[in-house]
């Protein structure tokens, strides 16, 4: 008995021991000023990075860069099968392209982040969209619990619809598929609301919140999404590479400057599906242009930078397989979990992932901003410790 207690007593101590040594180094690395430091060697590091990540056996395609947000530094590279003069699948990085569509309108005058939906959606999209425990709260919905993810609707993308298959699982084994916002909101009315939108502090994250943004975005503006892309961010961004994909350009021209996509070791182009669901995730860009918008985002170029400090109020993500991240407006936001963190520098990083496993993402602690995909849609969660192995040899 006195030889178990002292067993314990022993890993008792060892824990408070290790406790106190983890809060030390932690305390350290939050107080100590990062200094950005960089040379042959750092080039090096990173390129050993991206070849180890696109081994030709998970991932096989890969593109990355990274800036500081001065412009001294900066570095981009590609690995595998990915070709430099094509651009690729942003994916769900098109929600922080509709995010600044929707903060501009909203300095111009043109709408509030509290108003209802009812102001510029249709009785018809309204009606039944969101009935949680017998409770009709489509009429209580908000632009801002569409942006911040917090209006508790269901995700027609990863759940599951009647007939037993969500559409992720139809574009990553039967391909491409021609469908509409209009037949996503009839979806979303027959699967499950999560939560009432009054429940601030939980997000849900669900596609149909910004394809309904971008519904909202035609409405007040009076142009097309694309119109007001352009209107808003490719024109004064002088992005002329980068595109939103629409069924029009559904043609062998816009098809030959995309990337395509890996879902394990096959490939995949789908452009009807892009093209249906545009404010969600229809645009297609570089790492360069990309690297362009996410500076301007985060520096106040495309809307009043007041907005930043309001949409950086983030909630943790309840939505399964997410659950590590937390969402803000129109932003994901990831931090190391106590354990890696021992071993990396405190690193937060914000911004945007997508299916593709695309990138787009800042992290302030070290000024540093980062672009890319890994053409992999077989596991979304592949950029993030790829992104904080890259970002750690700062």
């Amino acid at each position: 008995m006195i030889k178990f207690l002292k067993v314990v007593i022993i890993i008792i101590l060892s824990i408070i021991v290790l406790s106190i040594v983890i809060l030390i180094i932690n305390h350290y690395q939050e107080n100590k000023k990062f200094v950005l430091k960089t040379n042959l060697e750092t080039e090096n590091q990173l390129q050993e990075i991206l070849e180890k990540r696109v081994d030709g056996k998970n991932i096989f395609s890969g593109t990355v860069r990274i800036e500081s947000g001065d412009g001294s530094f900066q570095w981009q590279a590609c690995a595998g099968s990915f070709d430099e003069n094509k651009d690729y699948i942003a994916a769900s990085i098109t929600k922080l392209y509709t995010a600044a569509v929707i903060l501009r309108l909203y300095d111009e005058g043109k709408l509030s982040l509290q108003d209802n939906l009812g102001l510029y959606l249709s009785e018809e999209t309204l009606t039944d969209l969101h009935i949680y425990k017998g409770v009709d709260y489509s009429k209580q919905l908000t632009i801002e619990n569409l942006l911040f993810q917090t209006s508790g609707l269901p995700d027609y993308f990863e759940e599951k619809n009647k007939n037993g298959e969500s559409l992720i699982q139809h574009l990553m084994t039967r391909g491409d598929v021609n469908s509409s916002v209009e037949e996503a909101i009839n979806i979303t009315k027959e699967l499950n609301t999560h939560f009432i939108p009054l429940e601030s502090r939980k997000s849900y994250y669900s596609d149909i919140n910004f394809d309904l943004l971008g519904l909202i975005i035609e409405k007040v503006s009076g142009i097309p999404l694309e119109q007001a892309y352009e209107d808003y961010i490719f024109e004064p961004l002088e992005l002329t590479e980068t595109f939103l994909m629409t069924k029009e350009k559904n043609t062998e021209e816009f098809l030959n400057k995309m990337q395509p996509v890996y879902v394990q070791s096959n490939t995949v182009i789908a452009p009807l599906y892009l093209a249906s669901f545009p404010a969600s995730g229809g645009i297609v860009s570089n790492s360069k242009e990309q690297m362009i918008f996410l500076k301007a985002f985060f520096q106040g170029k495309l809307f009043s930078k007041d907005n930043l400090n309001h949409i950086c109020n983030f909630r943790k993500i309840t939505s399964p397989g997410m659950t590590s991240l937390e969402y803000g407006g129109g932003l994901m936001r990831s931090k190391l979990v106590k354990p890696v963190a021992i071993f990396f520098p405190k690193c937060t990083i914000i911004g945007h992932s997508g299916a593709s496993s695309s990138f787009a993402f800042y992290c302030p602690e070290k000024d540093l901003y980062i672009t890319g995909t890994l053409n992999q849609m077989s596991n979304p969660g592949y950029p993030f410790y790829f992104m904080m192995q890259l970002l750690n040899v700062f």
